[in-house]
C-alpha cells in the first residue's frame, strides 16, 4: 500500500470512529494528532515521503516511533494514547483488508499510573 492509500486508511478510521463508533469528537481530534505525527514519523525517518509504502511499517518501525516519543521526553500518559492510537489505527486497517499484517499486534502499551 502506497502512502497515499494509507493515510486513506487514516482518514476511513477516523470517519468509522466518529460515525461507527460513535467516539467523542475530542477521541477522534486526538487521534488524529497522533496518527498524523506517527505518518510524519515514518515518511521522516522511514523513507521518503513519495516512496514510503505500507511494506515499510512493520514491527520495527512501530516500536521506533515508541522509542522516539521516550527519547523526546512525552509524558507516559500521552505515550500510552498515542500507542493506542496506532494499535486501533492497524487493527482496523487489517480488519479492513488493507494491510495483510497487523505491525502493531505486538505492540505493549506503558502502565499509567494516577
Amino acid at each position: 500500500m502506497h502512502l497515499e492509500l494509507l493515510k486513506q486508511a487514516v482518514s476511513d478510521f477516523l470517519r468509522y470512529l466518529a460515525d461507527e463508533r460513535r467516539s467523542a469528537p475530542n477521541t477522534v481530534a486526538a487521534y488524529q494528532n497522533d496518527l498524523s505525527q506517527f505518518m510524519k514519523f515514518m515518511a521522516d525517518e522511514w523513507g521518503a515521503a513519495n516512496g514510503m509504502d505500507s511494506t515499510m511499517i512493520g514491527p520495527e518501525a512501530v516500536s521506533s516511533f515508541v522509542f522516539a516519543l521516550r527519547e523526546r521526553g512525552y509524558a507516559t500518559s500521552t505515550i500510552a494514547r498515542r500507542i493506542a492510537a496506532v494499535k486501533s489505527f492497524f487493527a482496523y486497517a487489517h480488519n479492513a483488508g488493507h494491510l495483510t499484517a497487523n505491525p502493531a499486534a505486538a505492540l505493549d502499551s506503558p502502565r499509567v499510573t494516577r
